[in-house]
């Protein structure tokens, strides 16, 4: 399906629409007192006539809030009132919204996190998504950045990088940033995103995995990839493109190959648990003899029927069709032997010598930066796992 084509903005410009946000206090943190949510909800959320009522004061607040978090049109007259011409000029200038001459309308989303502002495609339902399609900011994506590590880097990727959330993020540290994508418009939101938030060390490339970057080592890599396990595969940007958990798998063994020593991989995924095998272990084979530590954080698990309604429930609501899709899902993982879904993170660290792999459960939910943590949990592990025979992959197993 078409859509507009976003041109970055100038620095002057870009200078300008973060001052009109900071001005009208255009924040995550407003939003989730006004709007109860930081993550723009579609316009098919059974809350979202109430959520967009709080927008609809002649603030600027509201009037921003309108366009670019939810997404709805705002008339022209009431936005002139409130939102500098200039402003509202190059908007349409670069892209972001359209007029008829009686409302401005949304091409774009730029919803704030922290103090970065970051642009991306309006809601589309998920089975429109051609494969084109640049979602927004979610509560996946939200979790890494809490638990990613920031400390200085010489170069980093950002893995299935999307609008680029964690390559910008990473950008105030790292030497050198690349966001890849196998979405060829995940570039042009890397490449607005960037100029939006006065980052000029990032390079977007296109392509699956690694394949955009072979032969090149990164001392860190965030990645976001599309891990749900679907048998539907609706949308490329959340769903596994393999066999239940065939893609994590697939990137996770990759990821040795381009991380330097002392490099580390952080990711949110999901994976899969068989009747009658002990998944630990079965991750713990995945990374045999790769030469990196691995620490495993699990924060859910999940039986099968339950973790299909909720998936298959963020895209429909007609129950009818709920309980068709759901009799399917549960058999496909019947057919297969999947007894449970597990999701939370994985970390791999390249070091020289005796390697280890470690479970640990997350017990509560984590919403401020925690990177220090996650390092100073490395280095204990580090004296946890020491063994002088310079055995491979000591394992602790959490059960």
């Amino acid at each position: 399906m078409p859509r507009k084509t976003l041109t970055p903005l100038s620095s002057e410009n870009a200078k300008r629409f973060r001052d009109v946000c900071r001005s009208a206090d255009y924040s995550d943190t407003r939003l989730e007192e006004t709007l109860g949510t930081k993550i723009p909800p579609p316009p098919h959320h059974e809350h979202f006539a109430q959520i967009a009522s709080q927008t609809e004061s002649d603030a600027p607040f509201g009037a921003l809030a309108r366009l670019f978090f939810l997404g709805t049109p705002v008339a022209c007259d009431q936005a002139n009132a409130v939102l500098p011409s200039s402003f509202l000029g190059s908007c349409i200038d670069c892209g972001l919204i359209d007029t008829d001459g009686a409302h401005f309308k949304s091409a774009a989303l730029v919803v704030p996190v922290g103090d970065l502002l970051l642009a991306s495609d309006v809601h589309l339902n998920v089975s429109q998504d051609d494969g084109t399609y640049v979602p927004t900011i979610s509560q996946p994506a939200l979790h890494l950045r809490s638990l990613a590590i920031r400390r200085p880097a010489g170069r980093m990727l950002d893995l299935c990088g999307g609008f680029a959330l964690h390559g910008i993020m990473s950008s105030r540290f790292s030497d050198e940033v690349v966001t890849s994508d196998l979405n060829p418009r995940a570039m042009e939101y890397a490449d607005f995103n960037g100029a939006l938030n006065g980052c000029d060390n990032i390079r977007s490339v296109t392509g699956s995995l690694f394949n955009p970057v072979q032969g090149e080592r990164y001392d860190l890599i965030l990645s976001n990839p599309p891990f749900v396990v679907s048998f539907e595969r609706e949308a490329t940007f959340r769903d596994s493109p393999n066999e239940l958990d065939g893609f994590v798998q697939q990137m996770l063994t990759q990821v040795p190959g381009y991380l330097e020593e002392g490099g580390i991989f952080q990711s949110i995924c999901e994976w899969v648990e068989f009747k009658g095998q002990d998944w630990q272990e079965r991750l713990a084979r995945w990374f045999q003899g790769s030469g990196c530590d691995v620490w495993v954080l699990t924060a859910n698990r999940q039986m099968p029927a339950s973790y299909a309604r909720g998936r298959l429930r963020e895209t429909t609501s007609d129950e009818a069709e709920l309980t068709s899709r759901l009799a399917s899902w549960e058999q496909s993982f019947q057919d297969r032997g999947v007894q449970y879904i597990h999701g939370g993170f994985i970390f791999l660290r390249r070091r020289h010598g005796a390697n280890w792999f470690d479970v640990t459960q997350i017990t509560r939910g984590i919403t401020s930066p925690v990177g220090d943590a996650i390092l100073r949990g490395f280095e204990g592990r580090d004296l946890i796992f020491h063994d002088d025979d310079d055995q491979s992959l000591p394992v602790s197993y959490t059960h």
